[in-house]
């Protein structure tokens, strides 16, 4: 699968990327992919527009605060993406029991994960120097108590809980860049508060082609036999959890 290796390790501009992301959107890719009651029903069609947008548009991501770990980019400052297929089912984090998943080819991003990854560091050096908290770890053998601070890891899950969700944020997807869509069936009882514990997926047939696509056919085709081999061999699975950032997929 084409993967060119991520160059950007942008904090505060967006920087070259060149690979393919993956997106979970309520929207479906067309008209005619509209199913009367179904959960798209009046939601605009993505393919028919030029782009992508963000919700409130700006100088780029925005971070919402969280105390003593990181804080994830507030998904109305862009347009969220993820290198990782399996994390896509998981968005948006609203209770509906179907999403799309549309991959696309992204060739600027702001590496919001890089910007976490800093800041989890950042934190773990703090709780290290004791300022949030001290673990004594006791040496029976050696017959003394080492008062050194340290971090087990249910804290360091704590601290960098955002880290598994692989994230990417974007100005703006230009619609020529999608390559495809699936539609996506999902375990959404109570998503909105347990999503970090992982949710169940089924991939619900066909692949809906960007007809239109305007990258490179090498791209493109290489991105639908993708999309084909993950229904085909991986229709059902779970998002990754928190504690462990895996998942786990149901192969044919």
């Amino acid at each position: 699968m084409f993967a060119p290796k991520l160059t950007g390790s942008s904090l505060g501009v967006d920087a070259p990327v060149n690979r393919i992301c993956f997106r979970g959107d309520l929207r479906p890719p067309s008209e005619a992919c509209r199913v009367e009651n179904d959960f798209d029903a009046g939601r605009a069609a993505i393919l028919g527009s030029d782009a992508m947008e963000a919700r409130e548009p700006g100088t780029g991501p925005r971070y919402r605060p969280s105390a003593q770990k990181v804080g994830d980019a507030d998904p109305e400052s862009g347009v969220c993406v993820t290198p990782r297929f399996a994390v896509a089912p998981l968005f948006p984090i609203q209770n509906f029991p179907w999403t799309w998943i549309y991959m696309i080819y992204v060739e600027k991003a702001y590496n919001t994960k890089m910007r976490q990854v800093l800041d989890s560091q950042s934190i773990v050096k703090d709780v290290q120097k004791g300022s949030l908290l001290t673990n004594v770890v006791r040496y029976a053998s050696l017959g003394f108590v080492d008062n050194r601070p340290t971090v087990d890891m249910q804290e360091a899950t704590n601290i960098m809980w955002a880290l598994y969700g692989d994230e990417l944020i974007v100005d703006r997807l230009p619609a020529r860049n999608i390559i495809a869509a699936i539609k996506c069936k999902r375990n959404h009882i109570g998503l909105t508060s347990n999503y970090m514990n992982g949710i169940h997926y089924e991939l619900v047939p066909p692949i809906v082609p960007n007809v239109n696509c305007g990258l490179p056919q090498s791209i493109y085709l290489m991105g639908l036999e993708f999309l084909h081999d993950e229904l085909n061999q991986h229709p059902q699975g779970t998002t990754p959890t928190v504690q462990t950032g895996f998942h786990a997929s149901d192969s044919k």
